[in-house]
């Protein structure tokens, strides 16, 4: 099993991993003159982002595949040249999510189509990944966490013009990386994109990198998270709509592909179990 978990003040679990959905045509441009402002317009709507987010169920859906490291090229779908590949593990993870509090709390509910009873999120071999739900934009925009900005392009994303930003986080503020058997544990620096909408100051898209070092079981840590305005309650939030993780350790390659589907708001009477 791999896993990965962030330093931060809160204690939280995530896997903080990205690969880019897609390809997008660039369209090179000079960035905006005030810089300074719209990042720190960026900065404050990401800050506010969780606190501002109802509490909700969705359903989680998970594609993980899973073949013996450098027998295909990594991938499978969106961008990969890998699609078609026989993979080793092929499955489908379903889970409900539930978000109260800030804080997600996951319950496996079928692999493969089948119901299973006590499957614990975190006990799922390989990888496996939490946090898209403001945690991930929370890190990068800490004024703590000490990231670095610098203007990037002008891109489309489904046909909307958006600013791209890379950045990068130092090893001080870093992930923390464990890779289990064996165990072994380190802090690595990570870096990435942020996709905003120049109208909102909304990221619509964040790719992230660990920098992992050579020598360490793990060789490949990306994700990729889209967010699309999403209706709960008769009210529009901006939520994650698909990531996808791509890993690679010493032995074998990962991919998972994750769907967030059927939003709605947690009342009293919705049933959890922790």
């Amino acid at each position: 099993m791999i896993t990965f978990r962030r330093t931060f003040r809160r204690a939280s679990l995530l896997l903080f991993l990205a690969i880019p959905i897609g390809s997008l045509s660039t369209a090179c441009a000079q960035p905006p003159p005030d810089q300074s402002s719209v990042l720190e317009s960026v900065r404050q709507s990401a800050l506010l982002y969780t606190g501002k987010l109802p509490d909700f169920i969705c359903t989680q859906i998970t594609h993980r595949t899973s073949t013996a490291a450098f027998s295909a090229p990594i991938g499978r779908g969106l961008n990969s040249s890998a699609a078609g590949t026989r993979w080793d593990v092929d499955d489908i993870v379903e889970e409900k999510l539930t978000y109260i509090g800030n804080s997600e709390q996951y319950e496996v509910l079928k692999i493969n189509g089948k119901p299973a009873k006590g499957v614990d999120h975190l006990q799922l071999q390989g990888a496996f990944t939490a946090g898209e739900f403001g945690t991930a934009l929370h890190d990068i925009f800490d004024l703590d966490s000490q990231t670095t900005f610098s203007w990037d392009r002008i891109e489309q994303i489904h046909g909307q013009k958006v600013y791209v930003y890379a950045f990068r986080v130092p090893q001080a503020h870093g992930a923390v990386v464990i890779h289990r058997a064996p165990d072994q544990q380190i802090v690595v620096p990570y870096s990435g994109r942020i996709f905003v909408d120049p109208q909102t100051f909304s990221v619509l898209r964040i790719t992230t990198t660990l920098d992992v070092p050579a020598g360490f079981p793990i060789v490949r840590a990306d994700r990729t998270i889209e967010y699309k305005p999403i209706t709960i309650a008769n009210r529009e939030y901006l939520l994650p709509s698909h990531s996808e993780v791509h890993m690679q350790d010493s032995a074998r390659s990962y991919v998972n592909e994750v769907d967030f589907k059927d939003y709605h708001k947690f009342v009293a009477e919705s049933t959890i179990h922790y």
